[in-house]
């Protein structure tokens, strides 16, 4: 039996009702949540009713209830829900529980559902697609498609009014027709899914934007507006629903259809909810419907590490007030393991002093939840690492950008030859900057492995998967088989012999019998399906051969399930841990495919695995731990600080941890936003746009939104600085440049002078009077 710690058994006393649970960094919340689900399950027999008895008590309910099944639909089994934000995550509790419910001798696989957000609303929509006015055989976008409809919709609206767009960006007509497309494809994004989560149609949008007093915002908001007109006349033509509108639909289904409410908050008697810091409004009034009958509803998430809502719907605020509600019980989830103790204490004065000194007070209440992390206690069988092991090095100042990269990979490169067993990262704000680090280990002659998700590194993981579903729909086709070899050999999965004549060897390909080649008769090689040529090399032909053997285990595995299909295909060619956590992100994005599209075969998932290939930025954007993703000893991470989310090295370096980048003062926010413009545009479109919607039922702030982005930028900017500090077990490294790189207009990178980050000299401060001996209890855990 698993070990608990003090806070993980007070949320195992859980018996019903509403609980937040507020967690800090690495203390555990998945297993925690997955603990109480198997709990829940073996304390109510969830996993053990017999359906022939439930149906017998359900029998003599059915005369008194209004939610009185139609005839032929199944009565169901009451369950746990489990909502998370990713199928990665969904994947990752179901293994969790599986392996709790076995160790205690119950099912495996009965007593709960673990969905995402989509997945749940699509599954609502299901249930009676016609009282919302669908079709039951409606078609659901997928990633893929809704940035082609995006696109699509972006170049017609581009075509006709390119003047009145430059206008209202400010731009020339130099300006490419790439850049500008890019620019209002992210614009038109910002502005399509926070309008759909606002419940906000494009002309309900365009007529509130009217009423409001023109500036440089609402112009762009207003482009952005007329693009969603564009898009949603794109869906229209397809008779097709986005993952957004599903979500609209499921909260206005539950409210139109009361029988069905009541049915469903039987199904789900409990409801468990990951990650509720990123919750979007339209989540959080979902669940509580679905929670209204037994209010049996526990939301469990970090507000500190808030770090998505600039750039989508999630908003932090609607999980702090969860907290604060008097009808909650608040569980703190405080103990963690990961870190070495200075650490923590510096994690912890960061949040102390935001809360209590920040120069701006409106930060004081916004970036943080005052919550410390507690160590485990001795004898965990996680413990802290040791104190005396520990070492942080804080505001080391380089004169320009060069000087910081250069030398920081230069002290990675030489603290993994004398640490070949620790592990080690380089995060940084940027990916622009990132690259840069990327191009200096790479001259150092280092081995790390590149987190920054940059579309090409995808790209190439894409295409062999797409060649080899193409290859699947049409086997006995030599020109597809040709085509696939070529695919691999330039993804360089295969160590090909030197001066191997790839030119001769796809020509004997060609001329081959498919059928012949892949499943030769019983006593007959494969050499024989090719054409009769002398003198061919044995190593051309070994070559073929070992080929046509992948190729027809591919053909096999082509019969599995999409995403069986593709983590088969992708664990037998791929060997680095990016590249497997890329496989097992690209299978949960065509397992979610399958589940919307269930008349999809395998030609229709070829065709979405290819497009994919053609746009990687499709790909949902999911934590690394969540993929399955491991830290190896030895090799430098270079990751973003979103990135590093769910991470954990032995020694942390983050770079530019500057003013530009961790402001103070509203009138100090400056962000490269999207390459041409400058300035928090997009978080002053998302927040313009909340602004105007009825669905936003938290106080609304004394500021305009332009400021209200602002303040929030600077607090997720604080938060973003604390998860960096928390990836570190037992050495951090923050530096900083008076000069940084920055993304000028058309991608032209530039300096820009700064100076050092507030937060990382008051930091700098408490640091010293640590090492000094100086009292601590401040920030004492």
């Amino acid at each position: 039996m698993m070990q608990l710690r003090r806070s993980q058994q007070k949320v195992m006393t859980y018996t019903g009702g509403y609980m937040a649970v507020s967690a800090v960094p690495g203390s555990g919340k998945t297993t925690t949540l997955s603990l109480l689900a198997v709990e829940l399950i073996e304390r109510h027999g969830f996993g053990r009713l017999e359906e022939r008895s439930l149906r017998q008590r359900l029998q003599q309910e059915r005369t008194r209830s209004a939610n009185e099944p139609a005839a032929g639909q199944e009565l169901e089994l009451p369950q746990v829900l489990i909502v998370t934000f990713s199928n990665a995550a969904v994947a990752n509790f179901k293994s969790k529980i599986a392996g709790f419910l076995r160790e205690r001798g119950l099912p495996q696989h009965a007593g709960y559902d673990v969905r995402t957000l989509h997945s749940l609303s699509h599954w609502i929509v299901q249930q009676a697609p016609g009282d919302v006015g669908l079709d039951p055989e409606y078609d659901i976008l997928g990633e893929v498609e809704f940035h082609r409809g995006v696109a699509s919709a972006v170049a017609r609206f581009i075509s006709r009014n390119r003047t009145a767009i430059l206008e209202a960006l400010g731009l020339s007509e130099e300006v490419s027709e790439s850049d500008l497309r890019r620019v209002m494809q992210d614009l038109a994004t910002t502005t399509i899914r926070t309008a759909k989560m606002m419940r906000l149609r494009p002309e309900e949008l365009m007529r509130r934007l009217a009423g409001v007093s023109d500036g440089p915002v609402v112009r762009l908001a207003m482009l952005g507006a007329e693009m969603y007109a564009e898009y949603q006349q794109y869906l229209n033509q397809r008779a097709s629903l986005d993952f957004d509108d599903l979500v609209w639909l499921a909260y206005d289904l539950l409210q139109k259809n009361r029988a069905l409410l009541r049915r469903l908050q039987q199904r789900w008697p409990y409801i468990l909810e990951d990650e509720a810091q990123d919750s979007s409004p339209l989540q959080e009034k979902i669940l509580a419907l679905l929670s209204a009958a037994h209010h049996n509803w526990v939301r469990v998430g970090d507000p500190n590490q808030a770090i998505n809502a600039t750039f989508t719907s999630a908003d932090p605020r609607y999980f702090r007030r969860f907290c604060e509600r008097p009808d909650v019980r608040l569980v703190r989830l405080d103990e963690a393991g990961r870190s070495a103790l200075p650490i923590i204490r510096l994690a912890n004065d960061l949040v102390k002093w935001t809360c209590e000194k920040h120069p701006e007070p409106e930060i004081r209440r916004r970036a943080f939840a005052l919550q410390m992390i507690h160590p485990v206690p001795k004898g965990d069988p996680q413990p802290n690492p040791p104190a005396e092991e520990s070492a942080v090095h804080l505001t080391r100042e380089f004169p320009t950008w060069e000087a910081e990269v250069r030398e920081i990979c230069q002290r990675a490169k030489r603290y993994v030859q004398t640490h070949p067993n620790d592990t080690v990262a380089i995060l940084v704000p940027t990916n622009i900057l990132g690259s840069q680090v990327v191009k200096q280990l790479s001259e150092l002659g280092v081995d790390f492995e590149d987190l920054l998700r940059e579309p090409s590194q995808a790209r190439s993981v894409l295409r062999v998967l797409a060649g080899i579903a193409h290859f699947a729909t049409a086997p006995r086709t030599s020109s597809i088989l040709v085509e696939l070899f070529s695919t691999l050999a330039e993804a360089h999965v295969w160590e090909l012999p030197a001066g191997l004549n790839i030119s001769r060897l796809l020509a004997l390909l060609r001329s081959a019998r498919p059928e012949r080649l892949l499943f030769p008769e019983p006593g007959k090689s494969r050499r024989m399906a090719l054409p009769p040529v002398e003198d061919l090399p044995e190593e051309l032909i070994a070559v073929i051969e070992r080929f046509a053997e992948q190729a027809a285990g591919w053909l096999r595995a082509s019969l599995l399930p999409i995403d069986e299909f593709v983590l088969t295909v992708g664990t037998e060619l791929f060997r680095s841990p990016f590249q497997l956590a890329l496989v097992q992100q690209i299978a949960a994005t065509m397992r979610h495919a399958a589940d919307m599209n269930p008349s999809w075969r395998l030609p229709d998932l070829a065709r979405e695995l290819a497009e994919l290939s053609s746009d990687p930025r499709a790909l949902p954007q999911m934590g690394f731990r969540e993929l399955g993703y491991t830290p190896q000893p030895g090799v430098i991470n270079v990751a973003t600080l979103h990135g590093a989310k769910g991470l954990e090295w032995d020694l942390v370096y983050i770079l530019g941890a500057d003013r530009a980048w961790f402001p103070e003062h509203p009138d100090q926010v400056w962000m490269e936003s999207w390459g041409i413009l400058e300035g928090s545009e997009r978080e002053e479109v998302t927040e313009l746009i909340r602004a105007l919607s009825d669905e936003v039922d938290l106080p609304r702030g004394a500021h305009p939104p332009t400021k209200e982005a602002q303040l929030e930028h600077i607090a997720e900017r604080l938060r973003l600085l604390y998860v960096g500090i928390t990836r570190a077990r037992r050495r951090l490294c923050i530096s900083w440049s008076r000069r940084r790189l920055v993304s000028g207009p058309f991608g032209i990178l530039r300096d820009k002078e700064t100076d050092i980050a507030p937060a990382l000299e008051r930091l700098r401060q408490f640091y010293e009077r640590a090492a000094k001996g100086a009292p601590i209890s401040e920030a004492e855990p």
